[in-house]
């Protein structure tokens, strides 16, 4: 699998990168190639049994979870930024996110320089060393190719069985089922070069339709944060701040409806007619408040 050198040069790519500055750019690219690696280290433990360190997964899903923060904080002052205009109470908001961003880059740049990648490289190489192996052998490739199309098949479940408990009500359950699809399609692009049916054009969709869930989760944020900020200082906005969050709301409506609407196209993301699609329950549209 010459996916999982290619994913581990980008991810130390990144790593250097931020090391040398962390950005918001730069924190983003860094977690998508650490999601990106983590799905074909988790291809490549199906594989080769034994030979992929739990440690090393484990020490690159703590990191994910320490910049999550800082994304979370990126976020705000993106949206923020276009409502400073309109909302007064956006302007202070806007403030208090840049200022804790100063903080959480700090302890991302920690975080970042304590990571051992030396040792991770080491285990990659080996890791690498054991996929040649089994081009050499043909009896031995089919079998891998039988695993990888059984760990696809697996994440899809998980996705299928996420998507029948989708509440236009919850969005909870749609971030859930996000967290999944991610998984799923991060496997898939690592799996190209093997199973040609998944795509480019199939993968460009499944990177719309993750967006979509992206968006909602984003709002989501944005409204925890104003409904914090109400609490504590909402008294010296009291009309801006409740137009914000009307406003927000009936964002939020919007997308969800927006996704609702599309979530039945979810079957055409597993691409192999061996396999059923799975069953996606009938959108729920949130009515306008």
């Amino acid at each position: 699998m010459r996916a999982v050198e290619e994913r581990w040069q980008r991810l130390a790519a990144e790593l250097a990168r931020n090391r040398r500055r962390c950005s918001e750019g730069g924190i983003h690219d860094l977690r998508v190639a650490t999601r990106r690696f983590l799905a074909v280290l988790d291809l490549a433990g199906a594989v080769l049994p034994g030979e992929v360190s739990p440690r090393s997964r484990r020490a690159l899903r703590r990191s994910l979870r320490s910049f999550s923060p800082l994304r979370d904080c990126h976020v705000r002052i993106l949206a923020l930024r276009a409502l400073t205009r309109r909302f007064t109470v956006a302007r202070p908001l806007l403030r208090q996110a840049q200022a804790l961003e100063k903080e959480l880059v700090r302890g991302a740049a920690r975080s970042i320089a304590r990571f051992d990648a030396v040792a991770l490289e080491r285990e990659v190489s080996a890791i690498a060393l054991s996929l040649a192996s089994l081009d050499g052998t043909p009896d031995r490739s089919s079998a891998a190719a039988t695993v990888l199309a059984g760990v696809a098949a697996k994440k899809f479940l998980r996705v299928a069985s996420r998507a029948t408990h989708l509440s236009a009500g919850d969005t909870k359950t749609i971030h859930r089922l996000r967290v999944a699809f991610k998984e799923f399609r991060y496997a898939m692009e690592a799996l190209l070069p093997v199973f040609h049916g998944s795509g480019k054009s199939r993968l460009k969709a499944m990177n719309a339709f993750q967006d979509r869930m992206g968006e909602i989760q984003d709002i989501e944020i944005l409204i925890a944060s104003v409904g914090k900020f109400a609490v504590t200082r909402g008294a010296a906005f009291p009309a801006s701040v409740l137009n914000l969050q009307r406003h927000l709301a009936q964002r939020r409506i919007a997308l969800v409806n927006a996704f609702m609407k599309n979530a039945e196209a979810l079957p055409q993301f597993w691409p192999y007619r061996t396999f059923p699609a799975a069953a996606v329950p009938h959108p729920q549209v949130v009515q306008r408040a």
